[in-house]
């Protein structure tokens, strides 16, 4: 959905505020057959000044920057190593007192014929320990990290600033499986 804001709406608004958007949904068909819908905003009302605290903006600038650059095509990059009958090489990163490895086994044995595995233990509930060792990883000769890790309390560390600055400017691509199964 694509929003179009008149320039004398789009002046009163400024980044971090909740708005309330109200206007007219068009239609556009693309040359490829897909139909875009656009809001062409008649009124914008702000809610609420402020809504987002600096860390909070610093997360959306720092997404919004890896979706600019691309991601990574981590299943093109397996799959081509694959094909050319190389092995390859993820580092597997688990939390330190975590018990998640055993749910991830079961999985990881069927891949292990194929691919090699290096596991790593770090406390996720120190932004500066991820950080540390995200970046020691990102200069070995890894084709993926993968960073795993249950749900429950602590989870908010992986949301830090510094932590998705180091993941995004990372030139190895990194997979997440956090959460537990049933969320």
């Amino acid at each position: 959905l694509g929003i179009k804001i008149p320039e004398l709406l789009r002046d009163r608004l400024a980044d971090g505020n909740l708005v309330d958007l109200a206007g007219v949904i068009e239609r556009k068909l693309n040359q490829k057959g897909s139909i875009q819908l656009i809001l062409a905003v008649t009124r914008a009302d702000i809610v609420l000044e402020q809504t987002m605290s600096e860390d909070d903006m610093k997360r959306v600038e720092i997404r919004n920057r890896k979706t600019e650059l691309g991601f990574k095509n981590v299943d093109l990059i397996l799959e081509s190593r694959l094909m050319a009958d190389e092995r390859p090489q993820i580092a597997l990163v688990f939390a330190e007192t975590s018990i998640t490895d055993a749910d991830f086994n079961a999985g990881k044995e069927a891949a292990e014929s194929k691919i090699d595995f290096d596991e790593f233990r770090i406390n996720f509930a120190n932004p500066d320990d991820v950080v540390t060792n995200l970046k020691a990883l990102d200069e070995d000769e890894y084709d993926a990290i993968a960073l795993i890790r249950g749900g429950g309390s602590g989870i908010e560390h992986l949301d830090d600033v510094d932590v998705l600055e180091t993941v995004c400017n990372m030139s190895i691509p990194v997979i997440c499986a956090v959460g537990h199964v049933e969320e």
